[in-house]
Formats: structure tokens, C-alpha cells, sequence
């Protein structure tokens, strides 16, 4: 076993270094910390390579480990990636032997070493059965929590750590079961709703939606917001957006919890910012109200039962708007609602697009065509509106038209309309122009023919050679027979 007095001249030099920085004899040297890290690789076999197989203790990793964990607390982080590339190849029962365990849970408790502690602990969980033991055995992820929730002040270190803690045991419901989230349950909205602690829990409400808690008898008892008081307590604190970090919030829960837990506070917020904003349908990201508003639409859009059916509700009503002809980035939030259940297609299609001037190809234009496309319903009154013609879309942009027929091809009803009534689209830019210099039309060309090849369920006709030879040559190269000479052949008799 390798022994102390046996080390090379550049792990001596870097002992001595963190010696030194520990006593506070020397400052930080970056570079040889760097040197050392990197060249980790090549110390492998004399600090992993055991001689005795049952007993792993090294004591060159035991001097190292100690000495780094005197400093990472002060000093520059590369101390504290060291640590980690030292610890990496060990499992979490192995670094026990380095580190004890009870001087482990001490560590978490030390706002200097906890963000390694952690870190150590949710690298391993999810293939690690002792980081897993341990987790259990010491309560840590209660200890963190009901530290957390008990600060008077945001902890944005503490936050992040507690997060990978969850994500970390995801696979391992043992570990994190539903129960041991309701400390958050036995919060009332008074205790809440305070500078610092309101951010703290809202971040771990928000952590917590991946796990079930609907059968939970305290589960309605994680919502206990009203629109009311959060919007009060919005007003005295104006850069915190309490408002959108609640909505957004319940929102990753939509598919989770019964909806009439978070039905109240989704409603009031929809309706102010109905009220309060003239125009919903823009993309400006610094309105932070009008973006959440439209990414609550979309998700709900996109749910299920009771969401979906206020959903609809909520869209069907005359000053609720989805697209504006007369705002140009409306096309953003059109292109991401589900259309499935627009009431009234007909009536909202003259409604949104009487006037829709196709042949110019903007992108609010194309982008809507493209969307409507998605929807069968919506399909069919496009097309008998006249507005879908070939004279039309090919005064697009190729890159569009590419978008377009790829969208066309996604649906039996489309790809039936788009090879007969626009064969000019698939021929001229599709067909016979081969964009070599273009990577990702060149991919989604490949995708439109597969789609046309082998996912339609409709006679292709004259179209599946046509398509086949084409993907053939694509995807393996033009065959030899059909190149062309490109020289002439001189007469021998010349």
C-alpha cells in the first residue's frame, strides 16, 4: 500500500500548498490546484489500485480529502472541484472511509461544506444503495427542509441544493415518499406570505410537483393561495413577481393534483390580466403577467377533464383572444394552443383570418397557416376558403415551403391535398432541388419523405417512386446509372 513517505514530488508540493493555505501561512495557487486536477488521471493507479482488496483506505486520499475540506469553505472553487475529482470513483461507502459519516451530516449543517455534501450525495443516489441508506437513516432531506422553511431570508444556496436532493431520488420513491412533504402542507398562507420565507417555499412546492400527493389527505392543503393576498403582498414587495411565481407554480401541477385545488387562484389571475392588459396576444418578455397568462392558456389548452373543460370555457368568451391579425408576434401563442377544442371554428376562423393575406408570406402568416394545418377541422375550412393555392405558397420563402409541406405531410387529410391540388410545391422545391447546403432542410426533406413513405395510410400513386428514389438517393447516394457523362469520349480514330 502506498505509504506517505512514498508520494511523488508534485502531490508533496500540493500537501504542502494546502497545508499552508490552512494555517493561513500561504494564498490561494490556483494553477498548481488546476495542474493537479487535471492531471488526476494520471494518479489514478496509485491512489484507486488497493493492494489489500479488503481494506480501501489510502492514506495519500485520507491526507488529501482532510486537508481540502479544511479550505473549500474560503477558498476559490477549483479547491472544491479537486475534492470532488478526488472522491468521484469512490461509492459513497468508500468515501465513508475518508470521511465519516457523522462528520458527513455535520458538513450539511456547515453553509461552507454543504453544497459539496450535497452534491456527493445526489451524484450517487440514483445507483448508490449507501448514499440511498444514508438519506434514510439521518432524515437529512426533513433536517434541510425544515431548515429552509424556518429562514427569515431567501437562500438561493440552500434552494438549488434541496431541488438536486428530490430530482436526485426521483427513481426512488422510498426515499422521498409523498408524506414527507407535508411540512409544507402545515404552512398557512400567513406564514407564507412573508419577505423570505415566501420564496423559499414556493421554490419547494414547485420542486415537489413530480411527486403524487392527490390521494394525500392534506394534499388540497400545498394550495392555500388566494389571488387577493398574494396580489397585496405583490404590491409592497414590486421586483419579486409573487404573483407569476405562484401561477407559474400551480401551473406544473396541472396534471397532477385535482384541478379544483388550483382552479381559484389560475382563475383570478387569468381575469386580471384580462383586465388589466389590453393586448394578451404579444410576445413581450418584460411583461411577465401577459407571457404567464399565455403559457397558463397553452397548458391548459393542452390538458385534460376538468382543466380542459374551463379551458374552453375561458377561450370561448369574446374578449379572451388567441391571435390578432393586427399584432405580429401573435402568431407565437397561436402556434403553441391546442386548436383541438376551439368552440365555433367556423365563426372564429372569419373572425381571426377573413382578411389573411397568404401570398405575403410573413411570418405571422406562414406560421398560422402552418398551425391551422395541425387541425383537422381547421384544415378543411382553409382549404375551402380558396386562400390555400399553389399561385399562393409559392411565393413563400423555401425554407417555408420546406416548413409547410412538412406540416402537410404530417396528416393523411393534408397529404392528400397537398399531392393533388399542390403538386408544384412537392415537384419544383422539393423533389428537384437538393439543399446540400442547408443541414437542417436537408434533414427535414429526409423526415417528409419517411412521413409520406411509411406513415400515411394513403395511395401515393405515382408519388411513392417518385419519393423513393428520391430518399434512396438521399440516403445512400445517387446510383450510377443514372449520372450523366460529364466528358466527352475522344474518337480513337482521331
Amino acid at each position: 500500500m502506498l505509504q506517505l513517505d512514498e508520494i511523488d514530488e508534485e502531490t508533496e508540493r500540493l500537501f504542502s500548498h494546502l497545508r499552508g493555505l490552512a494555517n493561513g501561512d500561504e494564498s490561494e495557487d490556483v494553477d498548481l490546484i488546476d495542474l493537479f486536477a487535471v492531471g488526476i488521471k494520471y494518479h489514478e493507479p496509485s491512489l484507486y489500485s488497493f493492494t489489500d482488496q479488503h481494506s480501501l483506505y489510502n492514506p495519500v486520499i485520507k491526507n488529501m480529502v482532510l486537508l481540502l475540506l479544511r479550505v473549500i469553505g474560503t477558498a476559490s472553487s477549483v479547491y472544491l472541484i479537486l475534492l470532488e475529482k478526488v472522491l468521484y470513483p469512490l461509492t459513497f461507502e468508500e468515501i465513508c472511509i475518508y470521511i465519516p459519516k457523522d462528520v458527513i451530516f455535520e458538513s450539511l449543517r456547515n453553509p461552507a461544506t454543504q453544497a459539496f455534501t450535497i452534491n456527493v450525495l445526489s451524484e450517487r443516489l440514483h445507483c448508490d444503495d449507501g448514499a440511498r441508506d444514508f438519506l434514510l437513516e439521518t432524515n437529512l432531506f426533513q433536517f434541510l427542509s425544515e431548515d429552509l422553511l424556518a429562514k427569515d431570508k431567501d437562500d438561493s444556496n440552500l434552494v438549488p441544493l434541496i431541488e438536486k436532493l428530490i430530482y436526485g431520488s426521483g427513481k426512488h420513491p422510498i426515499i422521498l415518499p409523498a408524506g414527507m412533504f407535508k411540512l409544507l402542507a402545515d404552512k398557512s398562507e400567513d406564514q407564507i406570505l412573508m419577505p423570505g420565507r415566501f420564496y423559499n417555499h414556493i421554490m419547494m412546492l414547485g420542486f415537489v410537483a413530480p411527486k403524487d400527493i392527490s390521494s394525500q389527505p392534506w394534499g388540497r392543503r400545498l394550495f392555500p393561495f388566494s389571488f387577493k393576498n398574494v396580489l397585496a403582498f405583490d404590491e409592497l414587495q414590486p421586483e419579486s413577481q409573487c404573483i407569476v411565481l405562484v401561477a407559474s407554480t400551480y401551473m406544473s401541477w396541472l396534471e397532477s393534483v385535482p384541478f379544483s385545488w388550483l382552479k381559484p387562484f389560475i382563475s383570478e389571475f387569468l381575469e386580471y390580466v384580462v383586465a388589466h392588459y389590453p393586448n394578451t396576444t404579444k410576445q413581450d418578455y418584460t411583461n411577465l403577467h401577459v407571457i404567464t397568462y399565455q403559457d397558463l392558456l397553452i397548458n391548459l389548452s393542452h390538458s385534460q377533464g376538468e382543466s380542459l373543460e374551463y379551458a374552453n370555457e375561458f377561450l370561448s368568451r369574446p374578449d379572451v383572444y388567441i391571435v390578432d391579425e393586427s399584432e405580429p408576434t401573435s402568431h407565437v401563442l397561436f402556434s403553441r394552443v391546442c386548436l383541438t377544442h376551439i368552440p365555433e371554428k367556423e365563426t372564429f376562423f372569419q373572425n381571426s383570418f377573413n382578411t389573411l393575406d397568404i401570398k405575403s408570406g410573413s411570418l405571422f402568416v406562414t406560421s398560422c397557416v402552418i398551425a391551422l394545418v395541425q387541425d383537422e377541422e381547421f384544415f378543411h375550412i382553409l382549404a375551402a376558403s380558396g386562400k390555400l393555392t399553389t399561385e399562393n405558397i409559392r411565393a413563400w420563402s423555401q425554407d417555408t415551403i420546406f416548413d409547410f409541406v412538412s406540416a402537410m405531410a404530417k396528416h393523411d387529410y393534408s397529404a392528400l391535398y397537398l399531392l393533388s391540388e399542390l403538386q408544384v410545391l412537392v415537384w419544383r422545391p422539393f423533389l428537384n432541388e437538393n439543399p446540400l447546403c442547408h443541414k437542417v432542410m436537408w434533414e427535414l426533406k429526409k423526415d417528409t419523405l419517411r412521413q409520406l413513405l411509411l406513415h400515411r395510410k394513403i395511395d401515393l400513386g405515382f408519388w411513392k417512386k417518385e419519393f423513393s428514389d428520391c430518399l434512396y438517393e438521399m440516403e445512400n447516394g445517387r446510383r450510377l446509372d443514372n449520372i450523366a457523362p460529364q466528358v466527352d469520349v475522344m474518337n480513337s480514330d482521331a
